[in-house]
């Protein structure tokens, strides 16, 4: 048995292979719209469908850019996180603290107005 391996134990080493993964997308109507009630209902509608761990999806991947909306993604999260931990569901935030995009000029601002259009967003 390798290292990594005697740090589980055996039922732990066992769930791992039957473990589903799915990602969360969030974006602005999960950050401006959902109540607690919402994120609840997500939870559980990933759990019947057998999931067991979730990852986080978003239009704030480059975190950086939205300084101005930090409380409202973080409270996002806490009511995600209290939802999927609820339904016994890890809950894993991910996003990307080292990227950032500033457009240069209107042409780049045209295309990040486009790309938030089609992934539904206002942010």
């Amino acid at each position: 048995m390798n290292e990594l391996a005697k740090r589980f134990t055996r039922e732990e080493n066992e769930r791992m292979w039957h473990d589903k993964y799915s990602h969360f997308w969030y974006n602005a109507p999960e950050i401006f719209q959902w109540t607690q009630e919402d994120f609840d209902r997500k939870a559980k509608e990933m759990k019947e469908a057998g999931i067991t761990i979730v990852s986080t999806v978003g239009v704030t991947h480059f975190r950086w850019n939205y300084i101005p909306f930090w409380p409202r993604i973080v409270e996002t999260i806490r009511k995600a996180v209290i939802a999927f931990h609820k339904q016994g569901i890890k809950f894993i935030e991910h996003h990307s603290s080292s990227l950032i995009y500033h457009p240069k000029d209107e042409a780049q601002w045209g295309r990040v107005t486009r790309y938030f259009e089609t992934h539904f967003s206002k942010m």
